[in-house]
C-alpha cells in the first residue's frame, strides 16, 4: 500500500485525482473493519443453517447458545432473510429459553422486507419485548409465516448483546 502511494503522490494531475479516490476507498475501508470489528465484540452466538418457512416449513427453528448467561431484552437478533421471487411475505418471529414456552418478539412484514433488500437483507430485532426475568446463555428462535406470496428463507441467525460493545469504552 506505501508503494501505490509513493507512485501516484510523484505522478500527480489524474493520478493525484486516483489517489485521492483510493485514500477515500482505503478510510471507507477502514470504517468497515472498525465497524466489523465492534459487530465481533457483540455477538453471543450465530447459527448459520439455511431454513424456510411458508406454506410449508422446514429447518426454521434456529438454537443459540452464548459463554455466558444473558439478560435476554437487552440483547438483539440479527438475521438474514429474504423472500423467494420478492418482498410480499409476512410472519412472526417467537424466541423460546426451553423449546416448550414461546414468546413473540417481534414480526417482519413487506415493508420491513423492502427496507432489508436495501441492506443485503439483514434484519434487525431488538428483544426487548420478552420478559425481563428471562436470563440464561440459550435461547431458540422460530420463524412462522403468517400471509404472502413468498415463502421466507432465512440464512443466519446472530445473537448479539449491544452493551459489549460499551463495556470497552
Amino acid at each position: 500500500m506505501v508503494i501505490v502511494h509513493r507512485q501516484v503522490w510523484r505522478l500527480g494531475g489524474v493520478m493525484g485525482s486516483l489517489f485521492v479516490l483510493l485514500a477515500g476507498t482505503l478510510s471507507a475501508e477502514g470504517q468497515d473493519q472498525k465497524e466489523q470489528q465492534k459487530l465481533a465484540k457483540i455477538v453471543l452466538a450465530r447459527d448459520e443453517h439455511v431454513g424456510h418457512t411458508g406454506l410449508t416449513s422446514k429447518n426454521n427453528v434456529y438454537h443459540l447458545k452464548a459463554k455466558e448467561e444473558q439478560t435476554v431484552f437487552r440483547t438483539r437478533l440479527r438475521f438474514k432473510a429474504r423472500g423467494d421471487k420478492s418482498t410480499d411475505t409476512a410472519g412472526e418471529i417467537m424466541v423460546s429459553m426451553d423449546g416448550v414456552t414461546w414468546r413473540r418478539a417481534g414480526n417482519w412484514t413487506k415493508y420491513s422486507m423492502q427496507i432489508a433488500a436495501k441492506k443485503e437483507d439483514w434484519h434487525l430485532l431488538q428483544l426487548s419485548s420478552l420478559p425481563r426475568t428471562w436470563k440464561g446463555n440459550e435461547i431458540m428462535v422460530r420463524f412462522s409465516y403468517r400471509e404472502g406470496k413468498d415463502q421466507l428463507n432465512i440464512y443466519e441467525v446472530i445473537w448479539e448483546n449491544p452493551e459489549l460493545a460499551k463495556e470497552d469504552k
